[in-house]
């Protein structure tokens, strides 16, 4: 038998049985197995080697309280990184300073893996219900529930995680993609799980990181997680960075395309994240730490680099804004009136672009993703906007994020999204954005499917219909080559059922 990856030194293993399958757990130092556990305190230290202790088993109703001696600020919060959404309660929302601590009292029974959100040390925290036998318990899902619940996000995340430290990282990738096929809940959150299997896997193998094609599944995902964990290992070493992501795409050429592309925008994330970890002086002051960001991507060795490079660092200053409620202490770079405040203020088209295409995404956040205030408010603002020429582009974003989290949707509903915008041109780039973000999350091996399906729904308009089919091709074109081509001409059809490529 073999223990779980965070208990796998212990000398012994015991099975615990509860709410939410099967887990593998050490027991209690210092008391027999079977023992019922007693409520009570505990205590986690971060240090420089990471949470001690790495595993912590408590009782429902128990409270733990996180210190550091690193003398860093941290943030200790439930896994996903960065938005902690499978136990969204357990986030202290903010940074803690060196000096404080932080306690939170656990309410749900379950394995909850946790990270630091600043440092990204990695630890557990096994809740059992009271009156339980620890011997009887266990924890460890084979079936999950299928359903949206914290449960059942940790249930999805800890197959992931348990397969990745007992075979590596393409069977992690083989079981990411049947958790992907048996749960339609799962879809919408792929890329986040696959950000998170790249930042354990830099953890794990650091630059030997063994690349397969496999890399690719949920939009890259892997390499947005995997260049954070290597910036804010290296201290920020951008050009160590630069040449990892020439490698792995020179690695996977003929294979998948879209590699070093995808890597450079995980860049963008890990330049802001090492930021974010070492500049607290700046933490409320986003605008100067993007600055400071994209000034990093100017290195880049063309436009679209910079480009990936820049809205990379946007999106963590968003997510960065979001996760702690401080939009109302951002008016001056977005709000729903101006969503694109700063964008106008930056320089180089690059820099612009990559601000709008964030920060589209964020409009509709602020809109409580309602997406006819946020066509509305993003046309009204964007359309004076060096005469309109982002706007397009801004859509197509937007729409974009309404693809991704929602792949699940049926076609009628992911369309009616589109509905509010009047002009026809301008809502064939709703549509367009729609079937990329279908793409970006589908099926692992089985991308074209999904995306196909929506862009064949019978109600389109002829632009509607021809802007999806064309942003189709050209994504599946640059992620799998040409030879790709042929199967996504047969996947489209015209309104008779006969195949065509646009």
């Amino acid at each position: 038998m073999r223990c779980h990856y965070f208990v796998q030194k212990a000398l012994t293993c015991a099975f615990i049985v509860g709410i939410t399958g099967i887990f593998l757990i050490t027991p209690v130092p210092g008391r027999q197995e079977g023992f019922v556990l007693d409520k009570r305190s505990h205590v986690i230290v971060l240090t420089e080697r990471g949470f001690e202790p790495e595993v912590t088993t408590i009782l429902n109703g128990d409270t733990v309280t996180f210190i550091s001696k690193t003398g860093n600020y941290f943030w200790p919060a439930s896994d996903l990184h960065p938005f902690h959404f499978i136990y969204p309660e357990f986030d202290p929302r903010r940074p803690i300073y060196p000096e404080e601590s932080w306690s939170f009292t656990f309410n749900q029974s379950g394995h909850w893996s946790y990270h630091d959100h600043i440092g990204l040390a990695t630890g557990a925290i096994i809740v059992i219900p009271p009156g339980k036998d620890v011997k009887s318990l266990r924890i460890l899902n084979v079936e999950c529930g299928g359903e949206a619940s914290s449960e059942d996000k940790s249930c999805y995340h800890n197959r992931i995680l348990n397969v990745f430290k007992e075979d590596g990282l393409e069977a992690a990738f083989e079981e990411l993609s049947r958790v992907h096929e048996s749960y339609p809940v799962f879809r919408g959150g792929c890329h986040l799980f696959a950000h998170d299997l790249g930042l354990i896997s830099f953890h794990r193998y650091g630059e030997d990181v063994p690349l397969t094609e496999k890399t690719s599944y949920c939009g890259f995902g892997f390499y947005h997680g995997f260049m954070e964990g290597f910036l804010v290992r290296s201290n920020g070493n951008i050009q160590s960075a630069v040449n990892f992501c020439d490698n792995a795409g020179a690695s996977l050429k003929g294979k998948r395309g879209l590699v070093r592309e995808q890597c450079i925008h995980g860049i963008g994330h890990g330049i802001m994240e090492y930021l974010l970890s070492t500049r607290f002086d700046l933490a409320h002051d986003i605008e100067s730490l993007i600055r400071m960001g994209t000034d990093q991507c100017v290195s880049m060795d063309n436009d679209d680099s910079k480009f990936r490079c820049a809205s990379g660092v946007y999106a963590v200053a968003k997510d960065w804004i979001h996760i702690q409620d401080l939009n109302e202490r951002h008016t001056h770079l977005f709000t729903l009136a101006d969503p694109f405040a700063l964008c106008k203020r930056v320089s180089s088209d690059w820099n612009k672009r990559a601000c709008a295409w964030e920060f589209a995404k964020q409009t509709l956040r602020l809109a409580q993703y309602d997406s006819e205030k946020t066509f509305s408010a993003q046309i009204l603002s964007a359309s004076s906007w060096n005469e309109g020429v982002y706007l397009p582009f801004i859509l197509v974003s937007t729409a974009f994020l309404i693809g991704e989290l929602n792949p699940e949707r049926d076609n009628h509903v992911l369309a009616s999204h589109c509905a509010s915008i009047g002009d026809d041109a301008l809502r064939a780039h709703c549509t367009e954005g729609i079937a990329r973000g279908l793409f970006f999350n589908a099926s692992p091996e089985n991308e074209i499917t999904r995306p196909a399906s929506f862009c064949n729904w019978y109600e389109h308009s002829s632009a509607a219909r021809h802007a999806c089919g064309n942003a189709l091709v050209n994504v599946a074109v640059a992620t799998f080559g040409e030879e790709v081509k042929n199967a996504v001409c047969q996947a489209l059809s015209d309104q008779n059922g006969i195949p065509k490529c646009l």
